[in-house]
C-alpha cells in the first residue's frame, strides 16, 4: 500500500508553504500516486490529511487530488 502524507499548503494560495501549486498541479500528484500505487501496490492507497491554511485552497487542492484518485 502506498501511504501519502497530504499536506495542501504548498497551494498557491496559502502564505504560509509558498510552493505555489494550483489545483490543476494537485490533480497531477494524484495521477502520479496513482501510477505508483498500480505498479507497487495493487492500486492501494492511504492520503492523510496534513496541512493546508487556506480554506479556499485547501478545498481546491483537496477536491482536485481527490477527485483524480477517484477517478481512477
Amino acid at each position: 500500500m502506498v501511504l501519502i502524507s497530504a499536506g495542501f499548503d504548498g497551494h498557491i494560495r496559502d502564505v504560509v508553504g509558498g510552493m505555489r501549486l494550483t489545483d490543476q498541479g494537485y490533480r497531477e500528484i494524484g495521477e502520479q500516486v496513482l501510477r505508483m500505487a498500480e505498479g507497487s501496490a495493487e492500486g492501494r492507497i492511504i492520503s492523510l490529511l496534513e496541512g493546508g491554511y487556506d480554506l479556499r485552497g485547501l478545498v481546491g487542492g483537496v477536491t482536485s487530488y481527490l477527485g483524480r484518485l477517484i477517478e481512477g
